[in-house]
């Protein structure tokens, strides 16, 4: 059963915020499986969660402000969302959504209410917005692209076969950094931000490189000082790691215990509250 949590990032006020519907699921039943995905708004009210129902893709918003949170679906499944992210100013949502006659997926934009869906770009995945709103990063196949926030521009960032499914982002700090994650030459998950000017790449060094969950999503806090990602231990067991973003010796955050899973972490814009998700597989 998934759960969303939440906890200071100075490691305190650890607290299990929501159960989610059991019939929701971090997989999808038929076809690829990507894990899901949590976003909060840029305004810290609201956060959006991509998850699974049966062979479709959902998209739920939970207000933080509520009295009692629950999670409202937005959308059907006819638009079958994965991977969808907040634009910087709140008022839209991009997200993938798989191609039904196999082929790559595309990029679709709506409203931050779930209306008015659109076409934002086709053979394009896992978007994410750059914090001033003005380029958009993605994938295509084993390469990152960015474009403008309209889909003009569109150039590679670079390519390479050692690229992971991981959701490349902006660093909230420098619109010119784009963090991802790799294999380095032995075949170790790494990660790794790039240069939108110059294409050089920078490896964050935390000490735990042979540890790092290569299927979660990693993510700087909004003063992109700090980085906070996933870090595979004994049994099934998945915690949240901080490090600093220039390198050194990374801190725990969460103690998950055997046989849970915590990813997916989302910053409040004030860099004071982590939310994540929570995979409890036994439950």
């Amino acid at each position: 059963m998934l759960r969303i949590y939440s906890i200071q990032t100075d490691g305190t006020g650890y607290k299990m915020l929501l159960k989610l519907d059991p019939k929701l699921a971090s997989q999808r039943k038929v076809g690829a499986l990507p894990t899901p995905k949590l976003v909060i708004n840029p305004a810290g009210s609201m956060l959006l969660v991509s998850l699974f129902e049966g062979a479709f893709g959902k998209l739920l918003v939970i207000g933080l402000n509520e009295s009692a949170l629950k999670a409202a679906a937005i959308t059907d499944e006819t638009s079958d969302p994965i991977d969808a992210v907040f634009s910087p100013d709140g008022m839209k949502i991009v997200f993938s959504s798989p191609d039904p006659a196999g082929g790559q997926a595309y990029l679709n934009q709506i409203n931050a209410d779930g209306q008015n869906k659109t076409l934002f770009k086709r053979n394009a995945f896992s978007a994410e917005y750059s914090s001033d709103g003005s380029r958009i990063v993605f994938q295509r196949g084993e390469a990152i692209l960015v474009c403008n926030a309209d889909g003009s521009g569109e150039r590679v960032l670079m390519e390479m076969h050692t690229l992971l499914p991981f959701r490349p982002s902006f660093n909230p700090a420098n619109a010119n950094e784009i963090l991802f994650m790799k294999e380095d030459a032995g075949g170790i998950p790494v990660i790794t931000t790039v240069s939108t000017v110059d294409g050089n790449q920078r490896t964050l060094t935390t000490g735990l490189e042979n540890k790092i969950a290569p299927f979660f999503s990693a993510r700087f806090t909004p003063d992109g000082r700090k980085l906070i990602f996933s870090v595979t231990g004994t049994q099934t067991r998945v915690d949240l790691y901080m490090a600093n973003a220039d390198g050194g010796a990374a801190r725990k955050l969460t103690d998950a215990g055997e046989y849970k899973r915590f990813f997916e972490p989302a910053v409040s814009p004030d860099g004071k509250t982590m939310y994540f998700l929570g995979d409890e597989p036994r439950t």
